[in-house]
C-alpha cells in the first residue's frame, strides 16, 4: 500500500456457486471516486445496470466503506450500501451509521459486493481470515432486532452485524437493512432489503480488528482538534433531543407539512409530539455511533403495543414527521410504537408513513377501500397507523398493493391520484417542503436515487456556505439562482457520502478542513477544488447509470401537489417553486443537453 485510509481490497462473494474472491483497489481509482457510494458506483458500471432485474440474481448489492471509515475523525464510522432499487428500478442508494462499516474494514475490507442467491436462507461470515457462506434457517423470519441479539450471541459483541426482518425476508419494496438491533441504524430508502432478501441472505456478521495506516497521525490529531470545538458548539440540539429537535421548527416554516403534504400550517400540532415531548415522555438515554462527539442517537421506552417496556432507539425526525404530520397523528406514544415496529420488522419509516398517509387521502376520496382489519382507516387513528404497518411488511391484504409505493400504487387506481402521490422516479419524498424551501424541488427532481434530500440543497437556505460563493443563507422563496445552488451543494454533499462522514455535521466544516484530513489520512495532495470535483463526478456517473435505465428530462420531475397548490395560510402560503426555470439552470451548469443527459464533453472534463 502506497497511501492511507484504505484496506485496499474488494471482497466479492457470489452466493449462487459460493465462491468468493479478492480484487485489489487501484489507487487510482480509489483517488478519482474515494469510496461510500461514489466507489460503489464505479464498480457498478461492471454490470449492464440498464438491464439488470432488481430482484435477479445479476443486482449486485454492494457494501462500501470511506477513507475515514475506521479512524477517528469524528462521525466517520458509516458506511453505504447500493443497488439498483427494486422501488425505484433506477440507481439505489443507503447510508447507516453504526459500526458494520468499521467491522468490515476491520476484516481488511474496503467494499463487499454481493452476487447470485442462496438456495436456502444463509448469513456471511467475514473475519480477517475467511469469508464463509453459511445455513441461516433458524434466523428467518426473526425480527431485526432478535437476529442481531442471536448473532452477536454467537459471534461476540464486538461483531458488526447487518440484518433484513420480515419485509426484506418478503422482499417488500420498501424494506430495508439494518444495523445495531435496538439502537436501530438503518440503511433505510430504495428498498435495499429486499434485494438482500431476494438473494436469501438474513444478515451480515463482520469481526476483525485491522486498522487502515494514517500517513500523517499527527497531522490528523492538529486538524480534529481544530475543528471539534466548532461541531461540539453547534450540534448542542442534537446532543440534547437528537433529530426531533427539529420538529416545531420546521413546521413553523411549513418545512414539515401535513396531511399527506395538504397543510402548511401545522406548528400548534406539532407541539404534542416534538423532541421536548419525546424527552419528558420517552428518552432513556444516549448512544453514539463509533467517532461521533455529537451523539444524536436517543433510546425511548415503548408505551403501547405488544413491544410495551422495550427500550429501543427514538424516532427521528422523519419519522415523527411522516407518521405524525402527515397522518395527523398526536399520540407520541402511536409514533414510538410505529418505529419501533418499523425498525423490527426491516422497513423504511418515510416510505412506509407516506405511503399511508397517501393512502388515507385515496381511500377518503373513494379510490381505495378501508382493509376488512381497519375499517376505520383515516386520518389520525394512530392504530390504523399500526395496523398498516404490519400489513405493509407483511405483504397481506391492502398492505401488498401499498408496500409496492405511492407511485405504482396511483399508477394501479388511477382517478388523478398521481397528483397527491408524493415521489420522484418512485421514491417518496423525505418530510422537507419545496414550498417552504424551494430549493428542493430541484433537488428532489435531479437526486441519483429520486425523492432524497441527503445531497442538503436545502442547508444553502439554512446557513451559508463561503466555499461555495455563498455568504449568506439564500431566500428560501426564491427561484432565481437555485439550480446552480443544488448543483454546487449536490457536489459537496456527496464527498460526505463517499467519504463516509455524518452530514450532521456539514454546517461546521469548511472544504479546506476535510481536504486536509483526507491529505492527512492518504498522504495524497488533493486541493479543495479536485475534491469538489470528484463529488461531481460521482454524481454524473450515477445520472449516466440512471441513463442507461431509460431517465431523461421527462422523469426530472415532481408531484402536481407541490408544483401547483400553494398552502393557504401558514408561514409559507401561497408560495409554489419554479422547477422549469431551475431545471435549466441546473442543466446548463451540469453540462447536460436539454433532455437531461451529459454531454459528451462534460464527461471528457470529468474522466468519464
Amino acid at each position: 500500500m502506497t497511501y492511507g485510509g484504505y484496506m485496499g481490497s474488494i471482497l466479492y462473494v457470489n452466493l449462487t456457486n459460493g465462491r468468493t474472491s479478492v480484487q485489489e483497489l487501484d489507487p487510482t481509482v480509489a483517488r478519482k471516486y474515494l469510496g461510500g457510494t461514489g466507489l460503489a458506483a464505479y464498480f457498478m458500471r461492471d454490470f449492464a445496470f440498464g438491464k439488470i432485474d432488481p430482484l435477479g440474481e445479476e443486482n449486485p448489492l454492494i457494501f462500501s466503506t470511506g477513507p475515514f471509515t475506521g479512524t477517528s475523525i469524528p462521525t466517520s464510522g458509516r458506511y453505504a450500501v447500493v443497488a439498483k432499487s427494486p422501488l425505484t428500478g433506477i440507481w439505489g442508494e443507503s447510508d447507516s451509521g453504526g459500526y458494520f462499516g468499521s467491522r468490515l474494514k476491520g476484516a481488511g475490507y474496503d467494499c463487499l459486493v454481493v452476487t447470485g442467491k442462496s438456495s436456502v436462507p444463509a448469513k456471511l461470515v467475514i473475519d480477517e481470515e475467511s469469508v464463509n457462506i453459511e445455513e441461516a434457517n433458524d434466523l428467518w423470519g426473526l425480527d431485526t432486532y432478535e437476529t442481531v441479539e442471536r448473532l452477536q450471541g454467537a459471534y461476540g459483541k464486538r461483531a458488526g452485524v447487518v440484518s433484513i426482518g420480515p419485509a426484506g425476508e418478503k422482499q417488500i419494496s420498501m424494506a430495508n437493512i439494518m444495523a445495531e438491533g435496538k439502537h436501530a441504524r438503518a440503511a433505510g430508502r430504495c428498498g435495499l432489503g429486499a434485494v438482500m432478501g431476494s438473494k436469501n441472505l438474513k444478515a451480515i456478521i463482520c469481526r476483525g480488528n485491522k486498522k487502515a495506516n494514517i500517513v500523517d497521525k499527527n497531522a490528523l490529531k492538529d486538524i480534529t482538534r481544530r475543528v471539534t470545538p466548532g461541531i461540539l458548539a453547534k450540534s448542542a440540539g442534537k446532543k440534547k433531543l437528537g433529530t426531533a429537535g427539529g420538529v416545531t421548527g420546521n413546521a413553523v416554516l411549513a418545512d414539515m407539512s401535513a396531511k399527506n403534504w395538504v397543510d402548511g400550517d401545522w406548528a400548534e400540532p406539532s407541539e404534542k409530539i416534538n423532541g421536548e415531548v419525546l424527552k419528558r415522555d420517552f428518552f432513556t438515554g444516549n448512544y453514539n455511533c463509533p467517532t461521533c462527539i455529537v451523539g444524536c442517537g436517543k433510546t425511548a421506552k415503548v408505551k403501547s403495543g405488544p413491544f410495551t417496556g422495550t427500550e429501543s432507539g427514538a424516532p427521528e425526525y422523519e419519522t415523527i414527521a411522516g407518521f405524525g404530520a402527515q397522518c395527523l397523528v398526536t399520540d407520541p406514544k402511536i409514533i414510538v410504537e410505529a418505529n419501533d415496529l418499523c425498525n423490527r420488522l426491516g422497513i423504511d419509516t418515510i416510505s412506509t408513513s407516506s405511503t399511508i398517509a397517501f393512502a388515507m387521502e385515496a381511500v377518503e376520496r373513494g379510490l381505495l377501500k378501508a382493509p376488512e382489519e381497519i375499517p376505520n382507516f383515516t386520518w389520525g387513528n394512530g392504530k390504523a397507523v399500526i395496523g398498516m404497518i404490519n400489513l405493509i411488511a407483511e405483504g397481506r391484504s391492502l398492505g401488498a398493493l401499498l408496500g409496492q409505493g405511492v407511485k405504482r400504487v396511483s399508477e394501479i387506481i388511477g382517478g388523478g391520484s398521481e397528483a397527491y402521490a408524493i415521489h420522484s422516479k418512485g421514491l417518496e419524498f423525505p418530510f422537507h417542503d419545496p414550498r417552504a424551501l424551494k430549493s428542493l424541488a430541484v433537488a428532489y427532481a435531479t437526486s441519483p436515487r429520486g425523492g432524497c434530500h441527503r445531497w442538503c440543497s436545502h442547508s444553502l437556505e439554512r446557513f451559508a456556505v463561503p466555499d461555495l460563493g455563498y455568504e449568506e443563507p439564500l431566500d428560501r422563496f426564491a427561484d432565481v439562482g437555485k439550480g446552480i445552488a443544488v448543483a454546487k451543494m449536490q457536489n459537496y454533499a456527496d464527498l460526505f457520502n463517499c467519504l463516509k462522514l455524518c452530514q450532521f455535521i456539514m454546517g461546521q466544516l469548511r472544504v479546506s478542513d476535510i481536504t486536509d484530513w483526507l491529505n492527512a489520512v492518504t498522504g495524497w495532495d488533493v486541493k479543495d477544488e479536485e475534491l469538489l470535483t470528484i463529488g461531481e463526478r460521482n454524481l454524473q456517473l450515477k445520472r449516466m447509470l440512471n441513463v442507461s435505465c431509460g431517465i431523461s428530462r421527462k422523469d426530472d420531475s415532481i408531484p402536481f401537489r407541490i408544483m401547483k397548490e400553494p398552502f393557504i395560510s401558514g408561514t409559507s402560503k401561497g408560495e409554489v417553486p419554479n422547477l422549469d426555470l431551475m431545471l435549466i439552470e441546473y442543466y446548463s451548469i451540469r453540462g447536460w443537453d436539454e433532455n437531461g443527459i451529459p454531454k459528451q464533453e462534460t464527461l471528457e472534463r470529468l474522466d468519464l
